[in-house]
């Protein structure tokens, strides 16, 4: 048996009526993520992509060059 002391009937209502979905901490806690977070998230993943694509091409550019190299050569 349990007895649970609450402030408000109606609130205890609407919680045992939500569904049973998993809620992360920021919606637990009912915070709101400030769009100045939200900015820098998705500059982030910007440059992130931004980085993967340099990469690709830097490593492209050294394949092309190394085979390059390999077209004058002549064995004797």
């Amino acid at each position: 048996m349990a007895r649970i002391y609450v402030g408000d009937k109606q609130d205890v209502r609407e919680a045992i009526a939500r569904s049973s979905e998993r809620l992360s901490a920021v919606e637990l806690t009912g915070a709101k993520v400030r769009e100045s977070w939200r900015a820098r998230f998705k500059q982030s993943l910007e440059r992130n992509r931004i980085g993967r694509f340099l990469k690709e091409r830097a490593r492209a550019i050294a394949e092309h060059w190394r085979g390059r190299g390999q077209e004058g050569v002549q064995y004797a």
